[in-house]
């Protein structure tokens, strides 16, 4: 009796040979051996409270990143931005995880677009009321530089004595003031620049013979529709024609930009 006692007692103390009272795994929960596959950097170890795949964006006035959100369990998430004007994210209001693998942390992308410069944060609630917060710092574009429209480049023609031509100034994302900088031309031809004005003058020939041909260029940052430059071309006599000279027109970041007139042929 004594010696089947023992016997019975070392059957259970022995796995391989005893009954095993197996504990039932709970559905969709990963093997005790098995790592849970990994969801971008939300991994399973476990997901106890809502994450995010980073905490923290730096984009560009019209970059969008894709940041993922994630739980171990099923919860559907409450998505917003604080600062629409700045970050925005999709989709948003009550967004539902998918779950990309029956080992896998609920997943769901969401897409962040920087739409003007400043910060924003963008959060994720689960239903237990945990939060998860990505904080977005956007910046604005570096300017395109100056820009003359229609073009850098102006042709004067003469009609009687004088020519006019005007020549709008832009800037993306500039909302200074352009000012001269500097003007030149070809010998013979006197110029200077300051402020709103910028001027050339060239004397032909001598005496009676002689004229006196200016080109004058005025600056308005005022004008309706953004700034301009007038350009004006005058000949006293209306035989000579103007001279060709360049005009630097800057901002006050230390950008410029070469306007140069022409004559016409």
């Amino acid at each position: 009796m004594l010696v089947a006692g023992l016997a019975a007692l070392a059957a259970c103390a022995d796995p391989g040979t005893g009954p095993r009272n197996a504990i039932p795994r709970a559905a969709g929960a990963p093997a005790p051996d098995k790592a849970p596959p990994a969801v971008g950097n939300c991994t399973a170890s476990p997901v106890q409270a809502v994450r995010v795949t980073t905490s923290t964006l730096a984009l560009t006035v019209g970059q969008s990143a894709t940041v993922t959100a994630c739980t171990q369990y099923f919860s559907t998430y409450a998505v917003r931005s604080d600062n629409p004007a700045v970050a925005t994210v999709a989709p948003s209001g009550t967004v539902t995880p998918t779950q990309p693998a029956p080992d896998a942390p609920y997943a769901a992308p969401l897409t962040i677009t920087a739409v003007g410069a400043g910060t924003a944060n963008i959060t994720v609630t689960d239903k237990k009321g945990n939060v998860a917060t990505v904080a977005v710092t956007v910046t604005a574009p570096p300017p395109a530089g100056i820009t003359f429209t229609p073009s850098g480049t102006v042709t004067v023609t003469y009609a009687s004595s004088s020519a006019v031509a005007a020549v709008g100034v832009r800037e993306a994302g500039y909302t200074g003031a352009f000012t001269f900088t500097t003007c030149s031309a070809t010998a013979s031809t006197t110029c200077s620049a300051s402020g709103l004005t910028a001027s050339c003058t060239k004397t032909t020939g001598s005496g009676s013979a002689g004229s006196v041909s200016i080109v004058a260029l005025t600056l308005d940052n005022g004008y309706p529709g953004g700034p301009v430059i007038q350009v004006s071309a005058f000949n006293p006599v209306g035989t000579f024609s103007p001279p060709s000279c360049t005009a630097t027109v800057g901002d006050t970041n230390g950008n410029t930009a070469t306007l140069t007139i022409n004559p016409a042929a």
